[in-house]
């Protein structure tokens, strides 16, 4: 059946709702659970984008804490959990994601 789920989360609780979906789906199957989100900084305000690699490294890091965060909920609950943050457009980098853990 599902060897690996992505559930991709935006940090809303509108999203947390499918994750007891995907929770029901692994154990049923056996599949591990990747919860993604894409990381992405507003674009930088002054000319030079002095801040902006600054605020992409910050947009990385709240992701993944908030991910990590989710994946520490779930763990117990599933075969095993793994989080992905790529940084870019959420449409694409969950296709990416999804490809690359072959989901």
């Amino acid at each position: 059946m599902y060897r690996t789920l992505v559930v991709p989360l935006d940090g809303s609780q509108l999203a947390e709702r499918a994750l007891p979906y995907a929770i029901r789906l692994a154990q049923a199957s056996g599949a591990r659970l990747v919860l993604t989100r894409a990381a992405l900084a507003p674009p930088p305000r002054s000319l030079d984008g002095s801040e902006w690699e600054v605020q992409q490294t910050e947009a990385i890091a709240e992701a993944t804490d908030y991910l990590r965060d989710m994946a520490e909920s779930v763990s117990g609950q599933v075969a095993a959990v793994d989080v992905a943050v790529p940084y870019g457009r959420a449409i694409d980098k969950i296709v990416e994601t999804v490809e690359d853990y072959d989901a």
